[in-house]
């Protein structure tokens, strides 16, 4: 809104007023886009490296100049799929956005990769809801339904949330399971995807405000699109929608799974146990073997009590 960004510039023009950055990082694009319109007022000529922004061919050529970054691009139709393999009875999709500036974009996007879904996948949309109307609705789903989080953080009626605040509201009240772009989104309490790392990101614009701070030039780093995509669950969440880890697709990570004991601890639990079942046996042989003995020696009494004193004799 107008009147954030008047706040932020204020605060921002308070603050650097009497000393300059090397360099300003932008995360996401309402970040970059305030920068933009800002940024002759409050960091002339001070070039920005950006993050997480979306859709890079939205911007002017001539808006980006002296800027470098790493775009992002969630690769919604992949979550998709492997929601579908998961759970391949879903027959319905719920879709949870904003309208914020990546909200936006990303809804956009959906409905071009809406295109690849099965005949008969039944769409349901929800923008920014209030959270009462929201909860009604997802606690409501049935079982066919998957839900598509691709924001939840501003509403209409004007609350703001943080991500791990809303993620963790969707996905504790919805009674279906819910899938998303993000690691970090998995990471707050989502089902899974197939995420771009946030972590990748941060990690890109880092290296590249580093880079001009020891005197590189922006406008010399050619932004990147390049992604890296991983398809991730969280192990708790099978249990709770009754996905079986084994029947999982190949590659998937299953995020706060136990890990497995180490080879050598294995290894010493089988010798063991192995060490132990032995030796029940020989206490088993040994016991049978006393049982037998005593058996003989009482049939061995028996018989020497009851015949006569003098079986026979020999002269010698």
């Amino acid at each position: 809104a107008p009147s954030t960004f008047d706040a932020v510039g204020a605060l921002l023009g308070q603050r650097y007023a009497d000393r300059e950055p090397e360099v300003v990082i932008a995360v996401d694009d309402d970040s970059l886009r305030f920068l933009i319109e800002r940024r002759a007022s409050l960091f002339p000529g001070i070039p920005i490296v950006f993050c997480g922004v979306n859709d890079i061919s939205a911007y002017a050529p001539e808006s980006l100049a002296d800027m470098t970054g790493v775009t992002e691009s969630p690769d919604i139709a992949g979550s998709l799929q492997l929601a579908m393999r998961i759970f391949p009875s879903a027959r319905k999709l719920f879709v949870l956005a904003d309208r914020t500036t990546a909200g936006s974009l990303n809804m956009a996007r959906f409905d071009k990769a809406a295109a690849g879904l099965p005949a008969g996948m039944t769409i349901e949309k929800s923008v920014a809801e209030d959270p009462d109307a929201l909860a009604r609705k997802l606690s409501a789903l049935t079982p066919d339904t998957l839900v598509l989080y691709l924001s939840y953080l501003r509403t209409d009626g004007g609350m703001r949330l943080t991500v791990g605040q809303s993620v963790s509201f969707v996905a504790g009240t919805s009674a279906a399971p819910v899938f998303g772009c993000w690691d970090f989104i998995v990471e707050a309490g989502a089902f899974g995807g197939r995420v771009v790392s946030g972590r990748l990101q941060g990690v890109g614009a880092a290296e590249r405000a580093i880079r001009i701070a020891r005197g590189e030039s922006a406008a010399g780093m050619p932004i990147t699109d390049a992604q890296a995509y991983e398809d991730v669950v969280r192990y708790d969440q099978l249990g709770r929608f009754k996905a079986r880890r084994p029947s999982l697709p190949a590659g998937v990570v299953s995020l706060g799974a136990p890990e497995p004991l180490p080879r050598i601890l294995v290894y010493g639990i089988v010798a063991l146990i192995s060490i132990i079942a032995i030796e029940a046996v020989t206490i088993v042989i040994a016991l049978s073997g006393k049982r037998s003995l005593a058996a003989a020696e009482s049939k061995y009494r028996t018989l020497a009590e009851q015949v006569p004193a003098i079986v026979y004799s020999v002269e010698l």
